[in-house]
């Protein structure tokens, strides 16, 4: 097994082109499609905060969204790692029920993981927008765009998931988590939007 974070982006895409299995599939490429976001957001922070000296104050940001960009390439190989546990349960389904319902939610997992810390960074844009940079407001755009795409992925892909788990109590909590977390992400994806299209040029 290799660790994603060590691909070239070619290499990487190659690999999420392959029918060959444990590989990248939708969960990575949500993993590194926010990860894409978070790094975006990093460097229009940094443009902004060297076009406003008064932004430095919060610097602590770009160590904040690098952290959640490597918790995010992580996740895109947990969740390759977690599929190919998965492919090995269907195996004996009939015969080890156990394993099988082991391997679903420790499948599921890296997608709420890649769902949460893409909602995080829907919260740092959005906190943000207003004091940023006018010439990176693309980038933000582009930013947010990236994680809710990230965010929508990742809950369909959970969802299908927890079809199939008969753990009740997991099912209900990760439900609940996946619906709330998708009605807070429409509402700040607007509130970004509205920004900067409110931001003077």
């Amino acid at each position: 097994m290799y660790n994603i974070k060590d691909l070239t982006v070619g290499e990487f895409l190659e690999k999420l082109s392959q029918t060959e299995f444990p590989g990248p599939a939708s969960g990575s490429a949500s993993a590194a499609s926010a990860a894409m976001a978070a790094a975006l957001f990093e460097m229009s922070w940094k443009a902004s905060i060297n076009k406003n000296d008064i932004l430095g104050s919060k610097s602590n940001l770009i160590d904040e969204m690098a952290i959640i960009r490597e918790k995010l390439i992580s996740l895109a190989t947990e969740d390759m790692e977690a599929y190919g546990k998965f492919i090995k349960g269907v195996r004996v389904k009939k015969t080890d029920p156990a394993s099988y319902e082991k391997a679903l939610i420790e499948g599921t997992e890296p997608l709420v993981g890649i769902f949460r810390n893409a909602l995080l960074i829907l919260d740092i844009v959005n906190n943000t927008v207003q004091d940023s940079f006018v010439k990176v407001l693309g980038d933000l755009a582009g930013s947010s765009i990236l994680a809710h795409g990230a965010i929508m992925a990742a809950e369909k892909g959970a969802r299908i998931n927890l079809k199939m788990i008969k753990n009740s109590d997991y099912s209900t909590r990760t439900e609940k988590e996946l619906s709330e977390g998708i009605e807070k992400a429409a509402k700040v994806m607007k509130e970004i939007t509205d920004k900067i299209e409110g931001c003077k040029n």
